[in-house]
């Protein structure tokens, strides 16, 4: 009984583990040049809201970052509306004060079975300007 226990236990956190990323450390990534830091950047989430699949953000940091609309010249341009992607939504966020943290996004089927994660890296400086400093994707859908 024992070695069943042990081994369905080791199965299920293979299971688990494939469903994760390594934790990014914001740290680990040089400062940008300047023409790569904005007042507003976006974030593309992919998932299937029709289909019943949700997603839920997780901030690594409090009050460094928070979400915004589109920055103004998007806005009156309507470059949203032309660069929508079906299948998701842009999400905007803006400085709020400097440091840096790693936004995570997971989206979960009806079931809650893992389908899709995404990580962000983003640093804010002192101008609060962003600078998106790495991105991983990992994708669980067949």
């Amino acid at each position: 009984m024992r070695v069943i226990i042990v081994m369905l236990t080791a199965v299920l956190l293979a299971g688990c583990a494939c469903r994760n990323l390594a934790t990014l450390n914001p740290g680990d990534y040089p400062d940008p040049p300047q023409v790569q830091r904005h007042e507003v950047v976006s974030i593309y989430i992919a998932w299937n809201g029709v289909g019943g699949e949700t997603w839920t953000p997780a901030f690594s940091a409090k009050g460094i970052m928070e979400e915004c609309g589109p920055p103004r010249q998007a806005q009156e341009e309507n470059v949203i509306v032309e660069h929508e992607m079906p299948g998701g939504r842009t999400l905007w966020f803006r400085g709020v004060s400097p440091g840096e943290l790693v936004v995570t996004f997971t989206i979960r089927n009806t079931k809650g079975k893992i389908m899709h994660i995404q990580q962000h890296a983003v640093r804010v400086y002192e101008d609060l300007k962003l600078a998106m400093l790495h991105t991983e994707l990992r994708h669980f859908r067949d």
